[in-house]
């Protein structure tokens, strides 16, 4: 009977958080759509997308076939086909996404060993972020990629747990996969499942499964996409002009279009030539592409860059915000250096390979967005070091302070 309490206890504490995170993303998307539209494009794009995928059941970006990963548009148009295609649905469906995040981040974190209240802490310190409430309301596709990567974090450490379940890797492929499709950034980890999978004892079964599951996903995908161009894409026509723009002679450490030249009117073409241009300009450039990347590492960082160019607020607010946010590192590379083998090293992959893309992509703190809820269970393990180690010298000096009083 009170393991029956304890459950019901923590189930409520789970939600009342998950639900706290969705409120604050509900208000402050009413907030925002009032006063700003969304920070960049994207946004509009996927909310195009995803009125037309409802209205007639095709996909087809206006412009070009494959320029838009379908995971977030498939989704998005759920809702839209049932209430009809307005952006406030869009908003209501992140505010569930992200409070649904911190629900399956707590779960992670008690996986990895926390405690019922670091995991909580964790749960809110990343759904409450301001960046994380900003790109919520941009009807960004970040919500939904966050809470697949987490919840693929957690299986992936229970199945690595649980060798004797060799065909579950089949789920996490296709979890994998969906998620590759919200943003094809996840493409740089795929390798790291597949080696998850196979494990210290080359469990080619496993192995096997995460591969079918890829495939199913990925190939149904890249099917579409050579019926209808002729070619084989597999992810994305938009890798190109991605590459392009943060690799060009005025990109500087960000990326601009004004250094891009005149593609073909053709949509893989135009992807081949845009993606050959960046190449050729690194190859001639060197140097220069050497000297960008600390650049890009350090916007990356930055909480107050803007995406393209330039800062967010003015000088005393945005030093205030890095001031904080560089304690809040300070923190996770504290909770990195105790927690980082083991179960950890699952998260920790994908942090850094979701996150060194920075170095060819161009930097801006929004590529840092699907790292968030791995740092946030990083910082919550370096505060609480913190507070196990300063808490009994504080109290031991409290006591000794009033020992010498009462003489």
């Amino acid at each position: 009977m009170r393991g029956e309490t304890a459950v019901r206890n923590r189930a409520h504490i789970y939600w009342t958080v998950g639900a706290t995170v969705s409120a604050a993303h509900l208000i402050v998307a009413a907030a925002l759509s009032r006063s700003v539209g969304a920070l960049y494009e994207d946004g509009g794009h996927f909310h195009v997308l995803a009125a037309g995928l409802a209205s007639d059941l095709d996909f087809g970006p206006p412009h070009f076939e494959a320029a838009r990963p379908p995971g977030w548009p498939m989704l998005l148009a759920i809702p839209y086909r049932i209430f009809g295609p307005h952006p406030n649905v869009g908003l209501v469906l992140t505010a569930v996404l992200a409070g649904l995040t911190a629900v399956a981040l707590m779960h992670l974190g008690q996986r990895l060993g926390m405690t019922l209240r670091q995991a909580m802490l964790a749960g809110l310190g990343y759904g409450l972020f301001p960046w994380v409430l900003i790109i919520g309301a941009s009807l960004y596709a970040e919500s939904l990629f966050n809470l697949l990567t987490v919840g693929l974090c957690y299986l992936v450490v229970e199945l690595r747990e649980r060798r004797h379940v060799a065909w579950w890797w089949l789920a996490a492929g296709l979890l994998a996969g969906y998620a590759t499709l919200v943003r094809p950034v996840m493409a740089f980890w795929l390798p790291a499942l597949v080696i998850f999978a196979l494990g210290r004892r080359l469990d080619w079964r496993a192995a096997t499964g995460a591969v079918v599951g890829l495939a199913i996903v990925l190939g149904a995908w890249s099917w579409r996409n050579y019926e209808r161009l002729d070619a084989f894409v597999p992810l994305t026509t938009a890798g190109g002009v991605t590459v392009a723009l943060a690799n060009n002679d005025l990109a500087d450490s960000a990326q601009a279009n004004e250094g891009l030249p005149i593609p073909p009117d053709d949509e893989v073409e135009n992807d081949r030539f845009l993606r050959d241009f960046a190449v050729a300009w690194i190859r001639e450039n060197p140097a220069e592409f050497a000297s960008r990347v600390p650049e890009r590492l350090v916007r990356t960082f930055d909480p107050v860059t803007r995406l393209n160019r330039g800062v967010f607020l003015d000088p005393v607010p945005r030093w205030s915000v890095r001031v904080a946010w560089i304690a809040a590192l300070v923190l996770v590379a504290v909770g990195l250096f105790r927690r980082h083998r083991g179960p950890w090293l699952v998260p920790l992959s994908l942090v850094v390979l979701l996150t060194a893309q920075v170095m060819v992509f161009g930097g801006g703190f929004r590529f840092l967005i699907p790292a968030l809820p791995f740092l946030a269970l990083w910082a919550i393990v370096g505060a609480g070091w913190l507070k196990d180690v300063v808490g009994p010298r504080t109290s031991a000096r409290t006591k000794e302070t009033a020992k010498e009083s009462v003489s």
